[in-house]
């Protein structure tokens, strides 16, 4: 059996259009990205974060609610791995965050 390819320079041109803006984003985004101090970064992280708990808990209520009262499986599903992001993005940075504080206060006394 011969596959079939279809050639079509407009699809071509497409891709590399999409190819190249993507390439335009990404250098535009290291530069600003670059620039972010590390508080920056946090406070971003944690947006996402709370963002995306807030929108497990709103599937879950509008599937419990346009579903004659059951959570379907999928949302519960959904605002599990909304928990597990939100949890390893808070737990990783107070971890982190801990650590690094602990680390400096023993450089502190051994230097005293």
């Amino acid at each position: 059996m011969k596959c079939r390819h279809y050639h079509n320079d407009y699809n071509h041109t497409n891709v590399l259009i999409f190819v190249h803006s993507l390439n335009v984003l990404y250098n535009n985004n290291n530069t600003t990205l670059s620039k972010m101090t590390a508080d920056q970064k946090d406070t971003y992280q944690y947006i996402g974060a709370l963002f995306t708990l807030f929108s497990g808990i709103v599937m879950c209520f509008l599937s419990f609610f346009m579903n004659n009262y059951i959570i379907h499986d999928s949302a519960l599903w959904y605002f599990g791995e909304t928990c597990v992001f939100a949890g390893g993005i808070f737990g990783v940075s107070l971890y982190i965050r801990g650590e690094v504080q602990r680390i400096n206060t023993k450089i502190d006394k051994l230097l005293k």
